[in-house]
């Protein structure tokens, strides 16, 4: 045990000072789920209050990432992916909407592209020709890239684009 302490210590937080962080970690996860009274799936899964009510959870599920974070910049690829499997199992899914990110009221890189092109003074079929799209879909772009910006033309795209 010395040994490995003192290994750790010279490079920084090495892969021995992770295997002690996500150790620790799961003997958090494991043991509110025991004070718990709550059945191992159940806790595991968050069916019952675990050790999230004292913030015990939290940080348990705070030294997982840190533990994640220091195997990725290791590079040990099989220690990354078991703590972010433990990980994933003791908090709850990312809700994302199905399909394509949502830019909302800024622009997309796409119509970004279009509108710098477009505020350069290039036709919808010339603009078309650079990034492969049909006129049609360079016309879609600068429609939308005019009504997110609040521009009144093509020429004011330029100075109002973020």
């Amino acid at each position: 045990m010395l040994g490995r302490r003192h290994a750790s210590r010279p490079g920084g937080p090495g892969p021995v000072a992770g295997r002690g962080t996500e150790g620790a970690a799961r003997c958090a996860l494991l043991d509110g789920a025991e004070h718990s009274g709550a059945p191992d799936g159940a806790a595991r899964s968050g069916a019952y209050g675990t050790a999230d009510d004292d913030g015990g959870r939290a940080h348990a599920v705070a030294s997982l990432r840190r533990c994640v974070e220091q195997y990725t910049k290791l590079g040990a690829v099989y220690d990354a992916a078991r703590a972010r499997t433990l990980l994933r199992s003791h908090q709850p899914p990312e809700v994302r909407r199905p399909g394509r990110p949502a830019f909302d009221d800024r622009l997309s890189p796409r119509e970004r592209e279009v509108a710098e092109l477009a505020a350069r003074g290039l036709r919808n079929r010339e603009i078309a020709v650079v990034p492969h799209l049909s006129p049609r879909t360079v016309e879609q772009h600068v429609a939308r890239a005019l009504r997110k910006t609040g521009a009144l033309s093509r020429r004011d795209l330029l100075r109002t684009s973020p």
